[in-house]
């Protein structure tokens, strides 16, 4: 480690690769579902829980739906994912109970808060297919944030203070009790909108 080089293997090859230098590493484990998902005939060939990546329903049993990093929906696994999926997933649930139509739509949305330099972020939001998802940005975004912008070191710092306090302050009191709804604050969303993210 002190001499900073990363070696990695071709997964496709076997083959050991020469070593790379590197200023900073960060490196993530393989992604997976677990051994009991894998294993479970509602399990795409992946090993993933292979649901419709709208409505979340299980595409082997219509009585399961899922959300989360075990799913086959895909979307980068973060908390603002599932932040997102969880309501398309209560109200497409109550649907199909009631026998109606699953109309509740996850778009895909994500967000990942990248740290660029100190006290700086760039809040990268997105959905399926990379598509812009920028709750700040003003041609993506929801008013008023949308007045905020996405790039700017005052933005950079207010993003910053985001991930450092609110978030963190959003996600244990609110969050885990459901009392958080992502980029719609505390505020239900309408998840049959087309906007809805």
């Amino acid at each position: 480690m002190s001499r900073k080089l990363a070696t990695f293997k071709d997964v496709k090859t076997g083959d050991i690769l020469p070593p790379e230098p590197y200023d900073l590493l960060h490196v993530a484990p393989h992604m997976s579902a677990p051994s009991f998902i894998k294993a479970s005939p509602l399990a795409n060939a992946n090993g993933w829980l292979d649901v419709n990546p709208a409505t979340l329903q299980s595409t082997m049993a219509p009585n399961v739906f899922g959300i989360g990093d075990c799913t086959s929906t895909p979307n980068s696994k973060t908390a603002a994912a599932i932040t997102s999926q969880a309501p398309v997933l209560v109200h497409n649930l109550a649907q199909a109970i009631d026998n109606e139509v699953l109309n509740g739509t996850y778009h895909g949305y994500a967000s990942c808060p990248l740290i660029v330099s100190k006290n700086k972020v760039i809040l990268a939001e997105f959905g399926y297919g990379g598509k812009l998802m920028e709750t700040f940005n003003p041609d993506t975004g929801k008013f008023p944030l949308s007045w905020i912008g996405q790039d700017g070191t005052i933005q950079h710092r207010f993003f910053y203070f985001l991930k450092e306090t609110f978030f963190p302050a959003a996600y244990w009191t609110m969050w885990t009790r459901g009392w958080w709804y992502g980029t719609n604050g505390p505020f239900k969303p309408n998840v049959t909108s087309t906007n809805y993210k």
